[in-house]
């Protein structure tokens, strides 16, 4: 069960530990502090702790409404917020509060304890820009989530919880009343998506306390995507025919050798594989990986065939229509100059979808 124990306070803020929480204090939308029936604090406190136990500190120096606070004796009650919704956390020990100077002295700059995402400039994979906000000072590092896996394993192993792909550092005289509210921005290397497994650096949080290398961050933003179009899909001239072979199974078709579609091909799978990934949080490793030809650069139309059947089914997932997708090969049919092309944009067009509706979820929460 949930508890909450007052640490220290004084006449501008309650500092409080909050443990036993029902789901990873991250999670949660915010924490609360009420003395008596008044909600205090310019904003309410967030944890970026991946852990059930939170530590937070609320503002006393004026209610939520923006009046100044009275010198009295107060009653403190903390509430989780989850899913907008209040929750009671009880207090364990006193919960008297005693404020002795109403609208005391605001708190000191202090090194941030809370990354707030506002709105996205450059979410790009080579670039990557952020309007935060947050409580102090301090280093603001882009971690990738989707670069810690193991893309060659077919279990999806996770090497390790992220990996850092920038930095940059919030001064203590960036602050306005110990609240910094501005952007960080990080240049990268655009990831090479024409061998398989590649991946953009795709699922992202900015964190912070984790020193010179990036060691035991205790700070995280709420979680969002970084990927670009590729946009410059090939159309390939000329019409290539399949050619249909017996099998004990019956009838296999096997599109004609073309060397020079093959690093196209592979990014467009690649850019199927993460679209996937993204839009149904699953690693299908094996099921791309047999999209790639083994042999003298040679596409199957089951390779073919299955990647579009891939796509279509992000497709609907994401509520895009698949009109603009090609036909799967048949006998006696051909495959269109645009088959590439058709595909990577419509691929191009899910990953922003996907990457749009998953950031724009996460501002402000």
């Amino acid at each position: 069960m949930a508890y909450a124990t007052i640490d220290d306070y004084n006449d501008s803020m309650v500092v409080v530990t909050i443990g036993g929480l029902q789901y990873p204090a991250r999670d949660y939308d915010c924490f609360r502090l009420y003395l008596e029936s008044t909600h205090m604090g310019w904003r309410d406190p967030t944890s970026g702790s991946y852990s059930n136990e939170a530590h937070v500190q609320f503002d006393i120096t004026q209610t939520a409404d923006g009046r100044t606070t009275q010198s009295g004796y107060y009653k403190a009650f903390i509430y989780g917020v989850y899913n907008h919704q209040e929750y009671p956390i009880p207090i364990r020990g006193s919960s008297e509060i005693i404020i002795k100077n109403g609208g005391g002295d605001k708190p000191p700059a202090h090194r941030l304890t809370r990354i707030e995402l506002v709105s996205f400039e450059s979410v790009e994979d080579n670039y990557v820009k952020v309007k935060i906000e947050t409580d102090g000072y301090g280093d603001v590092d882009l971690v990738s989530v989707t670069k810690a896996w193991d893309l060659y394993r077919a279990d999806g192993t996770k090497t390790s919880r992220y990996v850092v792909q920038g930095h940059d550092y919030i001064r203590e005289d960036q602050l306005t009343d110990g609240t910094f509210y501005g952007t960080v921005s990080y240049s990268l290397s655009r990831t090479d998506l024409s061998y398989f497994p590649s991946v953009p650096i795709g699922t992202c949080h900015l964190a912070s306390g984790g020193g010179l290398h990036g060691d035991n961050y205790n700070v995280f933003s709420k979680p969002f995507l970084c990927m670009s179009e590729y946009n410059n899909w090939t159309i390939y001239k000329g019409v290539y025919n399949t050619v249909l072979t017996r099998d004990d199974n019956g009838f296999n078709a096997n599109v004609t050798q073309l060397s020079s579609v093959s690093e196209d091909w592979r990014r467009l799978v690649n850019m199927s594989f993460y679209l996937e990934s993204t839009v149904y949080g699953t690693i299908e490793y094996t099921q791309y990986s047999d999209y790639i030809p083994r042999s003298e650069d040679i596409i199957t139309a089951n390779m073919y065939n299955s990647l579009l059947d891939s796509v279509a089914r992000c497709c609907r997932r994401v509520g895009l229509g698949t009109d603009n997708l090609p036909y799967t090969v048949r006998k006696d049919e051909i495959i269109s100059k645009y088959f590439i092309y058709d595909i990577g944009k419509v691929v191009d067009k899910c990953l922003y979808v996907q990457r749009e509706k998953v950031n724009e979820r996460v501002l402000g929460s």
